[in-house]
């Protein structure tokens, strides 16, 4: 193999030519045609292996260097409970003065109609400062939001012992529970059938299947099933929710939604509104019983929603099991003898410890047969 010197050498040599210079000594002057030709020669001699070798033993050093990594970014630091949008409260009146007649933002609306205003305001955080006289209250009207409270270990359910309600609330919390329940759901499933003559006469035929089939002998199992009057009743739920929410007071700081909320903050999770939110439902005002179905329409499957976007019972209600099973035995009894109609203005729901449908209740009943 040709060495770096010994070629270089050899290109020192080529091609001389003699030339005159002032002090009249010769000197070697070389063409540089020439000397390119010869230095091409000799790099083509050597072999094409020990060539890159040569030529890669200056990147092999240069990798030998170790490579800079980019630091992570910092975390984001949570933002203060402040910065939550929200109603100011005014002097005196606090947050009274919105709903006031003429002069209220929201004067026109009432119960979750108020809180429906509050959140396409303010967004899906919205923070009360002084809703009452000791603490603040935030109302949460994203089911992932509302999710992260439910996980929390620093919230718990209030406690009422200063509320002028309480006593009534302690006496009236185990009496009459289901029956009170079972009524306005009743009453909320009946209202939506005599709206909607196809789904009735669907709940009819279903009803009639069953008394027709329990009469043959059948089991008694396949008799009280009922699939599409449950999924009224789940339908009729979730638009008129038994309770408008749930509350969750935090008991330490904790960050949601990247904010910071302070201790004693009475967390509201507005389930009565996300039940009903286009996003998780599709077409969520209207009654579709379908939904609950397995054979209904993809894209309005109520498996779609999010788990805690409806809980029309509030958080582990015992009452809602007892409910559904009193609920098909009396809605079997009514649909068999009668066809429900409604005849008159649309019920407005009180909000209270349990939603009501106001009277007076416009409902005629039609001889089935």
């Amino acid at each position: 193999m040709i060495t770096i010197s010994c070629w270089l050498y050899t290109l020192a040599e080529a091609c001389p030519v003699q030339a005159n210079v002032s002090v009249g000594k010769p000197i070697q002057v070389y063409t540089l045609g020439k000397s390119i030709q010869m230095a091409n020669f000799l790099v083509a001699s050597i072999p094409r292996q020990s060539r890159r070798r040569l030529s890669g033993s200056g990147q092999r050093g240069a990798a030998t260097s170790p490579q800079r990594r980019a630091a992570p970014a910092p975390a984001p630091q949570p933002r203060p409970f402040t910065h939550i949008p929200g109603p100011l409260a005014l002097p005196m009146l606090r947050h009274s003065a919105y709903v006031l007649p003429r002069i209220g933002n929201f004067h026109h609306s009432v119960g979750l109609g108020l809180l429906e205003g509050l959140r396409s305001r303010y967004g899906d955080l919205v923070r009360l400062a002084k809703a009452s006289r000791k603490r603040p209250v935030l109302y949460v009207f994203d089911p992932d939001i509302m999710k992260e409270v439910y996980e929390s270990k620093v919230t718990q359910p209030p406690q009422w012992e200063h509320s002028p309600l309480h006593e009534q609330r302690r006496h009236t919390a185990n009496q009459h529970t289901s029956q009170r329940y079972l009524a306005q759901t009743a009453l909320s499933m009946f209202y939506q059938l005599s709206l909607h003559a196809a789904q009735q006469q669907r709940a009819h035929d279903e009803v009639s299947w069953s008394a027709a089939a329990r009469a043959a002998g059948a089991p008694h199992h396949s008799c009280t099933r009922l699939p599409y009057l449950r999924a009224c009743a789940n339908e009729a739920l979730r638009l008129f929710p038994v309770t408008g929410g749930v509350v969750r007071r935090s008991t330490e700081e904790m960050v949601l939604a990247g904010y910071e909320i302070p201790a004693g903050v009475d967390i509201v999770l507005a389930h009565g509104i996300t039940s009903k939110d286009e996003k998780q439902w599709g077409r969520g005002k209207s009654f579709i019983p379908e939904r609950w179905c397995s054979e209904g329409w993809e894209p309005l499957r109520a498996t779609r929603a999010h788990p805690t976007s409806s809980k029309p019972f509030g958080e582990r209600c015992p009452a809602s099991g007892v409910v559904s099973n009193m609920l098909a035995a009396l809605a079997t009894r009514v649909l068999d003898r009668y066809r429900l109609e409604w005849h008159g203005p649309a019920p407005t729901v009180a909000i209270a410890g349990v939603n009501k449908l106001q009277p007076p209740y416009y409902f005629v009943l039609q001889n089935a047969s």
